[in-house]
């Protein structure tokens, strides 16, 4: 029971990460009434293993529940309107998780992936803008309002180029009445596109692609739809950033070692014994709180396992944690 206990801590709201949680939130709230009005989207970014992913996953369960207390008569069963039968569905959860060859998403994989959440059978017929049509048909059937796109930094830009996935991810935005979140790791620029360059064009790992502009028909617009260039897509979405604790010394850090210590279950320990480890976790983590958690979570294991069931410097010393952060520690130590 301990080691599931210890194996299992909850998520760290730190004031910078509740700051981003009620911010979207609020947005939610503000994009639900300004129904005449472009709604405004969020990206948060960062480098791996801030937690982008669990805060994300965290702000999709909490708007479901609040969802689900307001619609309870919808939640968890069929609907039926005008003789079609649907699922309400507030909330999309997205990844686009690189494939086990490490290959980034094409466009039609993305557009799949959305397929799949929801259930559309995609026909040998469809081409790529009826698939765009059915989701944005399920979506208004499922009434669903919070749109959430993890790893988009994943999306394969060598061969279609951004500008392609961004007018995609407009048409989406535009016809859905969903707030959509986007996450990833920070890319140049801190945008979660690079912007493409025929001529030159890299794409996000800093490789040169050969030029390849992209040609492609979209579908019609008629004259009441609004087309947005690059800039303005820009302007609808607002920037959250999520950095590692860099400073041991900084009150957010410290927090989140005390959040930590007061959840571990071992005989011997005292509260305060981690918050004396500080500076030993920041070296040995770089300041990710994911590896942290990993960290103490393995040492808890080890002290259970070999009966001394306290967390000790040297008891930290067995574990390893995960490669970007021992390869910092490898630098450190050479210097």
């Amino acid at each position: 029971m301990r080691s599931a206990y210890n194996a299992a801590f909850d998520l760290i709201l730190t004031p910078s990460r509740k700051e981003i949680r009620d911010a979207i939130i609020r947005l939610t709230t503000i994009n639900r009434k300004s129904r005449d009005s472009a709604r405004l989207g969020a990206v948060i970014q960062g480098s791996p293993t801030v937690g982008k992913t669990t805060l994300v996953k965290y702000i999709g369960k909490r708007y479901q529940i609040v969802a689900c207390r307001l619609h309870v008569n919808m939640f968890g069963q069929d609907q039926t309107v005008a003789g079609t039968a649907f699922r309400f569905i507030p909330v999309v959860f997205i990844s686009l998780g690189a494939h086990k060859n490490r290959e980034k998403v094409s466009l039609s994989g993305f557009l799949k992936k959305i397929c799949k959440f929801y259930g559309i059978v995609i026909t040998k017929k469809m081409n790529e803008d009826d698939v765009i049509e059915a989701i944005i048909g399920k979506t208004r059937e499922c009434k669903t309002s919070l749109f959430i796109l993890d790893e988009i930094s994943n999306l394969d830009l060598r061969f279609i180029g951004a500008e392609i996935i961004i007018e995609t991810i407009k048409d989406l935005m535009n016809h859905i009445s969903a707030t959509f979140i986007f996450a990833g790791i920070a890319t140049k620029a801190g945008e979660i596109f690079a912007g493409y360059d025929p001529e030159n064009y890299k794409d996000f790992d800093g490789q040169i692609v050969a030029p390849n502009k992209p040609k492609r028909t979209r579908r019609k617009k008629s004259e009441d739809d609004e087309i947005l260039n690059d800039s303005q897509f820009y302007h609808r979405l607002q920037n959250f950033p999520m950095l590692p604790f860099k400073d041991k010394l900084s009150e957010e850090f410290d927090e989140i070692i005390d959040r930590i210590d007061r959840e571990i279950r071992l005989v011997n320990h005292r509260v305060g014994n981690l918050r004396k480890l500080t500076p030993y976790l920041m070296q040995r983590t770089d300041g990710y709180i994911g590896a942290i958690q990993t960290l103490v979570r393995h040492g808890c294991e080890i002290a259970i396992a070999d009966t001394t069931e306290k967390i000790t410097k040297p008891l930290l010393d067995k574990v390893r944690v995960d490669f970007a952060a021992e390869t910092q520690k490898t630098k450190r130590q050479a210097k």
